[in-house]
């Protein structure tokens, strides 16, 4: 039988020295952002039942989720986000708190990844949480927080992304598909696979929605992209105006705030995550291939455990 005492499993690794003290330095200067605007840290445990992940509105693929069963033969999953947790954590032990309440965490998520192509299973995450607060100011507040954690790296090469992920859900509710389609187009449109988005929308019943979701992922860039965005939109309105407008709003202020320069518009930016209901974000660095800020509004999520609360 073969031994696997010298190796660590697929996707982790160990962390030596001055990978430690790198990842020490950063989380410091973050926590101190966090804590300089009033946040205050929370943890959740590293596993959570299944059924926190399992409702449709917040389900993460099943084959992402590490699980294991309990001494009662329930089964529960290595946490593989943190917000749903939160908003668990929210619904239950801090009802009744004064509101807004700003939460941050520094935790380990677990997400499986089949193919890998690099990454990790295993990811340290900083985040923060604002919960009770639906103004624009608040979607400010948290906006400046992840553009801080991108600077906290050192690197000033880097670029947040804005979408907004209710033109998304709206298009995608006008058309009568599955679920597993749903999450098919929504992957084609994230990756920019413009051929298979295409061949998958043509096999769909005929209806306007059809052709402005086929031209999402080519809507990205900067204020050309509401131009081009509100062409598409003329006399298809179910309230995508308004979410245009809005998006809009936020990436004039981000950039009279001096970001101007690192700011991308891509409608395109349909995070996985289902509970995401208005703005969304990616933060990306310089020589880094994938996202290492991520978050968006949430408005839904925590009414799901019985606490209804913008976030």
């Amino acid at each position: 039988m073969r031994r696997y005492d010298r190796i660590t499993p697929a996707g982790s690794r160990d962390l030596l020295f001055a990978e430690c003290e790198t990842r020490r330095q950063l989380m410091a200067e973050i926590r101190q952002d966090f804590e300089a605007q009033g946040y205050r840290q929370v943890m959740t445990p590293e596993f959570e039942f299944y059924d926190v992940f399992s409702a449709p509105e917040r389900a993460y693929p099943q084959e992402a989720m590490l699980k294991l069963f309990d001494d009662r033969g329930r089964v529960l999953v290595a946490r593989p986000d943190t917000t749903i947790p939160i908003a668990r954590l929210v619904a239950t032990r801090l009802k009744g708190y004064e509101l807004p309440l700003r939460l941050y965490y520094e935790q380990t998520v677990f997400r499986r990844n089949p193919d890998l192509r690099g990454r990790s299973n295993e990811i340290m995450q900083m985040g923060a949480e604002l919960i009770g607060d639906d103004s624009f100011e608040a979607d400010i507040e948290i906006l400046e927080l992840g553009v801080a954690a991108l600077a906290a790296s050192g690197n000033r090469n880097y670029r947040l992304e804005l979408g907004h992920a209710g033109i998304f859900r709206t298009l995608i509710e006008l058309l009568t598909v599955s679920s597993e389609d749903r999450a098919i187009i929504r992957e084609y449109i994230a990756a920019k696979n413009y051929a298979a988005l295409s061949a998958k929308l043509d096999r769909l019943t005929d209806h306007p929605a059809k052709q402005i979701l086929r031209e999402l992922p080519r809507l990205f860039g900067g204020e050309e992209a509401f131009h081009r965005a509100a062409e598409l939109l003329e006399g298809f309105d179910q309230g995508l105006t308004e979410k245009l407008a809005y998006l809009h709003k936020v990436y004039r202020h981000l950039c009279d705030r001096g970001h101007a320069d690192h700011l991308i518009i891509d409608l395109g930016l349909v995070n996985q995550a289902e509970y995401y209901s208005a703005l969304v974000y990616r933060g990306y660095l310089a020589d880094i291939g994938e996202a290492v800020v991520s978050g968006g509004r949430y408005d839904g999520l925590i009414s799901q455990f019985g606490y209804d609360l913008p976030a």
